[in-house]
């Protein structure tokens, strides 16, 4: 990352290669570990203010992470040592989703390549904790006893000595007990016991020693005290959603709160809470379209008149992306619009993987409405999507 960073500042540009899982490395590196270099030189520009830097090494860790799914917890792994506010980002996408992210497709019987393998310690138990994870508790055990099982199968399986050594199998025997403990104790702090089918518990996690007999104890007496709806209970995820959450990442933006995750609902997208301009507001996307029918005609503003009927004549459709204030109004009636990005595309989604979104500034409207302002600005983001389990990888 540092050379990266070196060669950036002295000659204005750097190779990261193409945005694509399928040419992943450079310099004998693997996809994890350019994975891990590239979040220490995301750190590294964003601390020392290299924006072009920054934008660069951020869509190729999206463009990489985009085709294999598995590279998000290597992401996170690193991320949550050196850069926190893209680890907040990470984690977000991993929770839409878990199982996209953890057990990556043929990648459950190896050490090293991505998924859940790649988390340290403080990284799964992390993950383990986080509300709003998309699965159900069950699945994250299953994630703990895979992390547990498929990280001892390495020194002792899939790179078994030719001729053992008694004193390395030993130190082996140590640091998976280490691991085991480790494991123990994440299940203790982050599962709810009583969420998990007995069975599991009782045939899995109990001879695993990932479940003490007290915490056994605990859980069944839950599950014998809410009876008749202990199914519900074992099927319901823990964020409490009914299914998969369809989202759009944005990154690169200028405006910086209008990077992150926006989940689906209803006809568009929800972002974060940030602050803009000094004050907290909230990011959505839309269709142009339905933004322009629901906006009253007082407060009607001609230039988003032509671009909505210049985006139907394309029979395409246009999206928004745009902020509202927090506080001095609702969702549904805000004090204000604070327009930001746009792209245009024909198709029903947002954009194409890495697509650019371009910034709306006061060039695009002369203030014809104070209840709806055009503040974008450079760099443009660019927009990734991470559907249901539609791994390329």
């Amino acid at each position: 990352a540092v050379q990266h960073l070196v060669d950036f500042c002295c000659s204005g540009g750097v190779d990261l290669g193409p945005p694509s899982a399928a040419n992943p490395v450079g310099a004998g590196e693997d996809a994890e570990q350019h994975t891990r270099t590239l979040v220490h030189l995301i750190a590294m520009a964003k601390r020392y203010e290299i924006y072009e830097l920054h934008s660069a090494a951020v869509y190729r860790i999206f463009g990489l992470m985009s085709e294999r799914r598995g590279l998000l917890c290597c992401a996170l792994d690193e991320s949550a040592r050196v850069h926190e506010p893209f680890a907040e980002m990470i984690l977000d996408i991993i929770a839409l989703n878990p199982k996209m992210a953890l057990f990556p497709p043929g990648g459950r019987r190896r050490r090293g390549r991505g998924g859940a393998l790649s988390l340290g310690v403080a990284a799964l138990g992390r993950l383990a904790a986080e509300p709003a994870l998309c699965c159900t508790e069950e699945t994250l055990y299953e994630v703990v006893r895979y992390w547990v099982d498929r990280g001892e199968d390495g020194p002792l399986g899939d790179e078994k000595l030719a001729e053992p050594n008694v004193e390395e199998l030993v130190h082996d025997m140590e640091l998976l007990s280490v691991r085991r403990k480790d494991a123990a104790h994440i299940c203790a702090q982050a599962l709810q016991f009583y969420r998990i089918p007995p069975q599991t518990l009782a045939k899995s996690a109990l001879p695993a020693g990932l479940i003490s007999i007290e915490d056994l104890s605990d859980a069944m007496k839950k599950q014998r005290h809410y009876d008749q709806f202990t199914e519900n209970i074992y099927s319901s995820n823990r964020s409490l959603t009914p299914g998969i959450v369809d989202c759009q990442v944005i990154i690169g933006a200028g405006i910086e709160g209008a990077n992150g995750v926006y989940r689906k609902e209803a006809g568009g997208y929800v972002g974060r809470t940030a602050d803009l301009g000094g004050t907290s507001h909230k990011f959505y996307i839309q269709k142009i379209q339905s933004f322009v029918r629901h906006l009253s005609a007082r407060h009607m503003c001609p230039c988003l008149v032509s671009r909505c009927s210049e985006a139907e004549r394309r029979k395409g459709t246009s999206w928004l992306l745009f902020a509202t204030p927090e506080k001095g109004g609702s969702r549904s009636r805000p004090t204000k619009y604070v327009l930001l990005y746009e792209t245009i595309e024909n198709g029903g989604g947002v954009t194409d993987d890495g697509e650019i979104l371009a910034p709306l500034t006061d060039f695009h409207c002369s203030s014809h409405s104070d209840f709806i302002e055009f503040s974008g600005n450079f760099p443009s983001p660019r927009q990734f999507s991470y559907m249901n389990s539609s791994s390329k990888k």
